[in-house]
């Protein structure tokens, strides 16, 4: 499992928004989740709006292309989210035999 904590950029519906990120991030041997949650802090009203009826929400680290994010849930800090693709952050393959 991998966890990354710092800021990050969320475009919902081609606006552009900077927030702080926790993302935790796990792959197996077929499958990949992650997802975490997004501090919205001065643009959290916007952005918890944007959320619920966005057609397109990314997250996007530094160092890493957007990736495509379904929100969960919203609150009045911020979003908790899902990652409906590949993670930004590079995780290992775990085996089952540990290697």
């Amino acid at each position: 499992m991998e966890f990354y904590s710092g800021p990050a950029v969320v475009l919902v519906d081609g606006e552009e928004f900077e927030v702080y990120a926790f993302i935790d991030s796990m792959r197996g041997m077929c499958m990949e989740t992650w997802g975490g949650y997004l501090e919205t802090g001065e643009h959290g009203e916007a952005i918890r709006l944007l959320a619920l009826r966005a057609e397109e929400a990314y997250v996007r680290l530094p160092g890493s292309s957007a990736r495509d994010i379904g929100a969960l849930r919203v609150d009045e800090c911020g979003v908790s989210f899902i990652g409906l693709s590949p993670s930004p952050l590079p995780v290992p393959i775990k085996r089952p035999d540990g290697v």
